[in-house]
Order: C-alpha cells, then structure tokens, then sequence
C-alpha cells in the first residue's frame, strides 16, 4: 500500500473544486458567527444557543456531504461530488446515528474503567496501569472500528452495514491493521504539522491590529474544510484498496 501517493492524490483533491470548498466553509462559519455575536450583545442572549441549533442542522448537512463525498472516492470517481440538499440531509441523519452509538459504547467503557481505575487505586498502583493500558487499547480499537464503520455507511448507505461489527472487523483484516494504524498514525502526524504551521502563523498575527482575526476568519471558511475533504479523500483510497 503506497501511503506517499495516497496522502499527495488528497492532498491536492479538494483544489479541483474550491466552490465546494467555500461552500463547506461558509456553512461552518455561519453558526461560528452567530455565537460570537450573542457573545458581545448582551441584548441577544439567546443568539449562542440559536448558533448552536443552526450548527447543528448544518453540521448534519456537512456531514451528509461528506459521506457522499467518500463514497464517491471509494467507487473510484476523481471529481469533488454535487451538493444534493435531501441526499446530504438523509447521509448526515444516518452519519449522527453511527456516532450516537460510538458515543455510548466509549461512554460505557469510560464509566465501567473510570470505576475500575478508581477502585484498584485503592489496592494496587500496578492495577491501576494495568487498566489504563487496557483502556487506552480499547480506546484506539473502537476509534479504528469507527473510521470503517463510516467507510462502511458511505459504501453501503446503511447504518446496519455501518454497525454490523463482523463485517467491520472483516474490512479491518483485509485493509491490514498495520496499514490502517500507519494511515491513521500519518494522518495524526500530517494534523500536527498543519496545527504548528497555524500557530506560528497566529503568533505572527497577533502582533497586528486585527489580523489575527482575518485569520481565524481564514482558517474557519478554508483550512477545516480542505483538511475535512483531504481526511475523507484519504480514508477513501485506503478502504477502496481492501
């Protein structure tokens, strides 16, 4: 599996279409803005709790998009897909419900080791490292569980393909988990080069009146989404190579 060239072919993925891009960044911008101005009118207080709401019905969208996205890298299309408004809508409906049922299996495993870690404080410093090295291994399987899982729901449009374990785990073997932990450890490391690069640029910013908030402005209309298509055009071309 060649990582250099999926990582460059997503790299450069989402500049064939920056009206997508845009597109993606104003609707993740809006409730960001709505926010921020309940936050300096103290005559609108219930403007934060309006941006959280129409956040969260664009986020559905967003995500929608994006699955239709990675569905259509998983069945070999080059191109940036078509914004479909009820295709995207019903994507991201289905999106939320896979993540709904990821949030409450980690919920579990955090209360049931989160109980464990506290009671074997009481007898055994050894205990307590073993259940933390069990936890974090969990942890990290059920969040490569979950990266197939949305490969899975974009592949088949069904959240009971998306969740059907068996299938996921078959999809994990024929990938490889050492190839899907290199792509997801590569994908961490290409994060935190760009999170470097964006604090450095930050730091120079605040020296000048204002422009530091034309960044964040920058940052929230292009960089989250051109690196929510990279992500997803990446996941795509690995889990297309199974």
């Amino acid at each position: 599996m060649n990582f250099t060239e999926i990582f460059k072919d997503a790299l450069k993925y989402p500049s064939q279409n920056w009206k997508i891009v845009l597109i993606l960044g104003v609707l993740l911008l809006i409730p960001e803005l709505i926010s921020t101005g309940g936050s300096l009118d103290s005559t609108q207080p219930f403007l934060p709790i309006f941006g959280g709401i129409i956040g969260i019905i664009l986020g559905i969208f967003v995500s929608g998009y994006l699955v239709s996205d990675l569905k259509s890298t998983i069945e070999s299309n080059d191109s940036l897909p078509e914004i479909d408004l009820s295709n995207n809508i019903i994507d991201g409906l289905k999106y939320l419900v896979v993540n709904i049922v990821y949030a409450i299996i980690y919920v579990i495993l955090l209360m049931v080791f989160g109980f464990l870690i506290v009671f074997s404080s009481e007898v055994s410093g050894i205990l307590v490292a073993i259940f933390g090295i069990i936890a974090l291994i969990l942890v990290i399987a059920i969040a490569l569980f979950a990266l197939i899982s949305y490969a899975r729901l974009a592949d088949t449009g069904s959240i009971g393909e998306a969740l059907n374990l068996k299938e996921v785990w078959e999809d994990i073997n024929t990938i490889g988990i050492g190839n899907l932990i290199t792509w997801a450890l590569l994908l961490i490391l290409i994060g935190i080069a760009v999170f470097i690069i964006l604090m450095v640029i930050f730091v120079l910013a605040a020296f000048i009146p204002y422009l530091l908030i034309v960044i964040t402005f920058l940052i929230s209309l292009l960089v989250a989404p051109y690196f929510s298509l990279f992500t997803n055009r990446a996941l795509g071309l690995l889990y297309a190579e199974r």
